[in-house]
This record gives C-alpha cells, sequence and structure tokens, in this order.
C-alpha cells in the first residue's frame, strides 16, 4: 500500500522531516520530468508513503517567473486548463 499527500511548502516540510532522525527513506527529494519535486519515506509499517509538491503550487511559480499559461502547461505536462485554473488562483 502507498499513500500520497501534496504539500504546498515542499521545502519547510523536507525541513521538518529532516529533525526526525529515525525516518526511513524509500527515497530522498528528487524531481520529475513535470517538475514536480517528491520524497518517498515508510510509515511505522513499513508502508510506503510519497509526499510531492502541489501541481497548482509548481504552475503558479513558473507563471508568476514570466512563462506564459501554454509554456507553463508543457514544462509541468498538465492541460492547459488546469494551469489557467492555477491563474485564477493567484
Amino acid at each position: 500500500m502507498e499513500l500520497y499527500f501534496e504539500v504546498d511548502d515542499f521545502e519547510g516540510f523536507i525541513q521538518k522531516l529532516n529533525t526526525y532522525k529515525s525516518i526511513e527513506y524509500v527515497h530522498k527529494p528528487k524531481k520529475h520530468e513535470w517538475q514536480q519535486r517528491v520524497v518517498r519515506i515508510y510509515d511505522p509499517d513499513h508502508h510506503m508513503i510519497e509526499i510531492g509538491e502541489s501541481m497548482a503550487v509548481i504552475a503558479r511559480r513558473y507563471l508568476s517567473d514570466g512563462f506564459s499559461i501554454e509554456e507553463t502547461a508543457k514544462i509541468i505536462q498538465h492541460p492547459v486548463e488546469f494551469v489557467e485554473m492555477c491563474k485564477q488562483g493567484l
């Protein structure tokens, strides 16, 4: 079984995670080709948990950096409609 969660502040989450010395990692933080940063850990029952950066946060970051909706959609490999919704939330 694997659980998945998204966080808006991935850096803050990783900093907090690093304060727990007993965490067993499946893998340390990495970035997928669609620009999402993720980390996988085991819970105490040895179930896998993946925590990823919110795709909406990623879209808004590219938009605020001056990328167009279409460019952002291509970079993060999500539909233009998703990026448009994210822009409305700016």
